[in-house]
């Protein structure tokens, strides 16, 4: 027999009492994961993934009705405050879920990890939503296959790369920082991005910048920091080397 839930503003969802009971288990499921991300009890890289398969869930099926909000937006602003950098980063684990799901089952997408998963997802998205090849997608997948390799795997065998994007793929890993760093550093991003003479674009987001786009603005760093203390010679002669 189906229940009408009533939720505010008068929506109505209608469903069985099994839908009902698969709410119930995403929702604590989903909530498991936030508390994860938040406090890092889990790997990371597994957990974000699974966040973005709950919340492709959540979207798809409209569920953030079952649980009174007016909107997809309105849920995810409620819980932005548990994962860090808020809605971005839901809105970024959610897209990569929803370009992967398609080709990599929801059991074994979070063992590929949101690194890994965000290289291939974007690489889906700027190809239309063409399928990955096997060996993609068994990179994706494998342990084995280093960050740095998929992306260089991404760039041979998808046609990722962009014209601009020169010489292999080089990760500069990542650091942690508190809010007020992470705000200071992409003002920082913003800025160089305005200086004279300014780049066709304004990055607002790290995770959302091209290759390229990253690289002209840490190569602009460097230049300036070159030009103002020297090149690794003035260094050598400070150190001995």
């Amino acid at each position: 027999m189906n229940d009408i839930i009533n939720v505010q503003n008068a929506v109505q969802v209608e469903r069985t009492a099994e839908e009902k009971k698969e709410i119930a288990a995403l929702k604590t499921h989903l909530y498991e994961e936030l508390k994860n991300e938040k406090t890092h009890g889990e790997a990371l890289e597994t957990c974000r993934t699974k966040i973005g398969i709950f919340l492709n869930d959540v979207q798809d099926k409209k569920v953030w009705k079952d649980w009174g909000y007016k909107s997809y937006g309105d849920f995810l602003e409620s819980i932005a405050p548990m994962v860090e950098k808020g809605r971005t980063s839901l809105y970024n684990y959610a897209g990569v879920a929803k370009q992967l799901l398609p080709y990599i089952p929801p059991e074994e997408l979070p063992e590929v990890g949101i690194t890994k998963a965000r290289a291939l997802a974007t690489a889906v998205k700027k190809n239309n939503g063409k399928r990955p090849s096997d060996t993609l997608l068994n990179a994706a997948k494998s342990p084995a296959i280093s960050v740095e390799e998929m992306h260089q795997l991404i760039q041979d065998n998808f046609g990722a790369r962009e014209e601009a994007d020169n010489g292999p793929w080089r990760n500069l890993h990542g650091a942690y920082m508190t809010d007020d760093e992470w705000t200071e550093f992409m003002d920082c991003v913003k800025r160089t991005c305005t200086v004279d003479p300014s780049f066709s674009y304004i990055v607002t987001d790290w995770a959302d910048a091209t290759p390229n786009q990253r690289k002209e603005i840490i190569w602009r760093w460097i230049a300036t920091f070159l030009s103002e203390y020297g090149p690794n010679d003035a260094a050598d002669e400070v150190f001995g080397k």
